[in-house]
């Protein structure tokens, strides 16, 4: 039975979803495609097109929104990747999978070790199918229906989308067990980060304080660990481990190898345990 998953998408010339958009009649997601270029260059794909030019990511889903409350509502779950993640479709379908079977509120797909990153918490590990944490990336959210109506409210306010990752975990209250990293289904992030000019930046910048001073988080911020779901059979999430020794442990063996003998590295995860 398909379930009632949404993947939203706002998507460029260059957008890499046609490897995971996969086929309307097996796949267990439906699929928007929110362009910010012509939207003729995706006609005839497989899904909803729309012409978003004019606006960025999160003011756009908050226009929507705006314009119709329930524009989400009959979706379980709705998925907002950027469009220069490289995943594929049985991939997508198994992070959705997960995302529902583990009653998730907020989370992303791991970051492949090697590909463009800005999180250390992002990065993929080997000993687990997911991570329990305080941060999910704006580039890459999953939100359930319940979450997802929490947190729209924030999302004209930061035309960047700074910040907002670190603002989503304080709306929904700050849970141990429903935010995560889902490390069983990793993406691989093609760009480089960054790359905005000085104004942009510092108008950036700007709009993470404000955050930070409306929702109450600490700048810099503080990223936690709170345990995780050992890798099961075919990569689902299995037993649960919860934070102290044993999670410690799992979490050095199952390190990305690039990291493994960086020291900020440690300190940063150290810092979340």
């Amino acid at each position: 039975m398909r379930s009632r998953s949404l993947v939203f998408c706002r998507v460029g010339e260059k957008s890499l979803h046609p490897a995971w958009i996969g086929d309307p009649a097996t796949r267990n997601y439906d699929v928007w495609l929110d362009c910010y270029c012509d939207p003729d260059v995706w006609a005839g794909a497989p899904a909803k097109v729309t012409d978003g030019r004019g606006s960025t990511k999160w003011p756009r889903v908050a226009a929507l929104l705006a314009g119709d409350p329930t524009v989400f509502e009959r979706y379980e779950a709705v998925w907002f990747p950027d469009d220069d993640l490289a995943i594929d479709a049985p991939t997508v379908e198994r992070f959705l999978e997960i995302f529902q079977a583990a009653k998730l509120a907020l989370a992303q797909p791991a970051l492949v070790d090697g590909c463009h990153w800005s999180h250390e918490l992002t990065l993929a590990h080997d000993s687990f199918a997911l991570r329990y944490t305080n941060f999910v990336e704006v580039m890459a959210p999953a939100f359930s229906r319940e979450a997802l109506r929490a947190c729209a409210p924030t999302f004209g306010e930061s035309k960047s989308g700074w910040g907002l990752d670190y603002a989503w975990p304080r709306v929904l209250g700050d849970p141990r067990n429903a935010i995560a990293i889902v490390d069983a289904t990793p993406m691989v992030h093609t760009r480089p980060v960054g790359g905005a000019g000085a104004y942009l930046l510092k108008e950036a910048e700007a709009e993470v304080a404000a955050l930070a001073r409306r929702f109450g988080f600490s700048l810099p911020f503080v990223y936690r660990h709170f345990g995780g779901a050992l890798k099961g059979e075919g990569g689902a999430a299995g037993l649960r481990v919860g934070r102290g020794l044993s999670f410690a442990a799992r979490l050095a063996v199952g390190a990305p190898r690039s990291q493994r003998w960086r020291a900020h590295y440690w300190k940063v995860m150290c810092s979340t345990l």
